[in-house]
């Protein structure tokens, strides 16, 4: 099934660079492993969905492309070069799952027979400047709980460059300053309380990550579960509106 999102473009392939919107589509594939093996013992259950650029210049559908690539990498052996055909990764990955299953015997590991894997394309934003993309993902492959999180890209439609924390940034001492009050005021931790009675920052030090998100009106940053509470503690989002950040991070819109 593939879905093609209603996004205008005002560019082709020819062009240098793009400002307007450019177009995406999400493709969207669900497999469960019964489709090979009726085997009720094991199970592999799937779904994945991811955005992908079209119609834009080369330069900026190769970096988003190879990015998405390079995120489903972390759960399917991606081809380094060329297209890819998410179906048949999936299949692959199924079959290499029940042959590592049915080497298992009937003591080993019964958690083990069972892999899900969820890739969701979260949310899609873009001005004149940037693209921003997030997904959330969860997989489960044997043990007491699956994991799952949520990751963002960021793009220059101008040439095609990353966004990285180090070039989001104009001022950053008012940043942490105003994220520090932010998350103090999101998680319900007094002025005088100390955050890291609660949370985890290197050497006791307030810090963002580069795991960020542009949305209409806000910049969110995401902590996934493990990097600086226990797993129990979740995802933990932190929003920053726009118009708190006037000169102090680029690429922002204020309307």
């Amino acid at each position: 099934l593939i879905v093609v999102a209603a996004f205008l473009f005002s560019t082709c392939k020819e062009r240098d660079k793009v400002y307007g919107e450019v177009k995406f589509e999400t493709i969207e594939l669900t497999k469960s492993g019964l489709e090979i093996d009726p085997d009720t013992t094991k199970s592999y259950e799937a779904d994945v969905r991811y955005y992908k650029l079209i119609e834009a210049p080369n330069y900026l559908e190769d970096s988003v492309n190879t990015q998405t690539k390079l995120f489903l990498s972390n759960w399917l052996s991606i081809p380094k070069s060329g297209n890819f055909d998410i179906n048949e990764l999936l299949l692959d990955d199924m079959r290499k799952f029940y042959k590592e299953v049915d080497e298992l015997n009937d003591l080993e590991c019964f958690t083990c027979r069972v892999k899900n894997l969820h890739v969701r394309a979260d949310t899609l934003y873009q001005n004149n400047e940037i693209i921003s993309i997030t997904y959330g993902w969860y997989v489960y492959e044997g043990g007491a709980h699956g994991n799952h999180g949520k990751v963002c890209y960021n793009f220059k439609k101008s040439n095609g460059e990353k966004i990285t924390y180090k070039n989001l940034v104009i001022d950053e001492v008012r940043l942490l300053q105003i994220a520090e009050k932010a998350f103090r005021e999101q998680n319900g931790i007094a002025d005088g309380e100390k955050i890291y009675d609660m949370f985890y920052f290197e050497n006791e030090t307030f810090s963002l990550n580069d795991n960020f998100c542009f949305t209409d009106d806000s910049l969110i940053f995401y902590y996934n579960p493990y990097e600086i509470a226990p797993y129990a503690a979740g995802l933990i989002e932190l929003i920053l509106p726009f118009k708190d950040l006037k000169g102090v991070v680029n690429f922002i819109d204020i309307k």
